[in-house]
């Protein structure tokens, strides 16, 4: 039987490609993420992953991901070869795109020295030299270029 589009996105934020990338994040952290119009929230909780259905009360940052981007990041998920770096490649591409079906947004509501306390910025290491090598490519190789960028888009 077909998994619903709810267990197919526990299964992504919840599986070892999510365990991985979120391995530097600390417990306060907390993510908002608005999915094709609905509300979920992720933390991080004794090592263990969760995503919640409901708006986050106070989250550092937010996203917001079209159903055509998420559709994506799922089916690519599932394959077997996806590797963390592919998926974060995608991810990645997708905030930069600029159609709007698959332009995945980022709202940043704290600090970028609240966010390097929290490991936001191990999840970019997780991602391996792909994900450095493509960042640099974009004119964000340092971390003073990306403090530049998030004092930019901090709502």
């Amino acid at each position: 039987m077909a998994k619903s589009l709810e267990q197919e996105l526990k299964a992504f934020f919840t599986g070892p490609l999510a365990d991985a990338a979120a391995q530097g994040l600390k417990s306060e952290a907390c993510i908002g993420l608005r999915i094709d119009g609905e509300a979920y929230f992720f933390v991080r909780r004794g090592k263990k992953n969760q995503l919640l259905r409901r708006a986050p009360v106070d989250p550092q940052v937010e996203f917001k991901i079209p159903a055509d981007s998420m559709r994506y990041f799922l089916d690519l998920h599932a394959l077997p070869a996806t590797s963390l770096s592919v998926l974060g490649l995608a991810i990645l591409q997708s905030m930069l795109s600029q159609d709007p079906q698959r332009k995945v947004t980022v709202k940043v509501k704290s600090s970028w020295l609240t966010l390097f306390s929290l490991g936001y910025f191990s999840v970019l290491k997780a991602g391996g030299p792909e994900v450095a090598s493509y960042m640099a490519k974009k004119g964000f190789g340092s971390i003073m270029q990306i403090k530049a960028f998030l004092q930019k888009i901090r709502g």
